[in-house]
């Protein structure tokens, strides 16, 4: 199994968010955030 992505994936380039990072950037999506992410 593989995978194709475009452009190219570079962890360089990577950013993980945090679920409080994502709550204080779109509140009006709590209820997505907290049942697909998880507090850190």
């Amino acid at each position: 199994m593989g995978c194709m992505v475009s452009p190219g994936f570079t962890f360089e380039d990577f950013e993980l968010f945090s679920q409080q990072a994502l709550l204080a950037q779109y509140p009006q999506h709590r209820d997505v955030i907290e049942r697909l992410s998880r507090k850190i």
